[in-house]
């Protein structure tokens, strides 16, 4: 299975995460914020991010472009799952950050479960419409 780094500063959304992904097998690594997961990327090499975008320190799309910005992982698929309301800049996001996805919350938190498998199989895919 995908070694999964969730990248969100609500400690129970975070949990909620973990629960679900780490249930279908995933190993699952932790961040509160873009700096802490910066850090354990590069350490981890994670198949797949799923990140909030508000969050202290460094937000969801600063982590993201300083990702892409890292040969060593500007493959790693992302999925922004937020509150944030996306809609207007949701296309110049996902071609500023290239393969990432955008799941806005509230949404079927299971949909993330089917997008984990196939991080590993499709590292260099742009988009991942099976998403979402």
């Amino acid at each position: 299975m995908a070694t999964i780094l969730i990248v969100e500063d609500h400690a129970i959304s975070r949990q909620m995460l973990s629960n679900l992904l780490g249930y279908k097998g995933h190993r699952v690594l932790h961040a509160a914020d873009g700096v802490e997961a910066l850090a354990q990327a590069r350490a981890e090499r994670p198949d797949l991010i799923i990140t909030d975008v508000v969050m202290p320190a460094m937000d969801g799309l600063e982590l993201v472009r300083q990702l892409r910005g890292d040969p060593a992982l500007s493959n790693t698929p992302a999925i922004f799952y937020t509150a944030a309301s996306l809609r207007t800049g949701s296309r110049q996001i996902e071609e500023g950050c290239g393969n990432c996805r955008i799941l806005t919350k509230p949404s079927d938190p299971g949909l993330l479960a089917v997008g984990a498998p196939n991080a590993r199989s499709r590292p260099g895919a742009r988009r991942h419409a099976e998403w979402a």
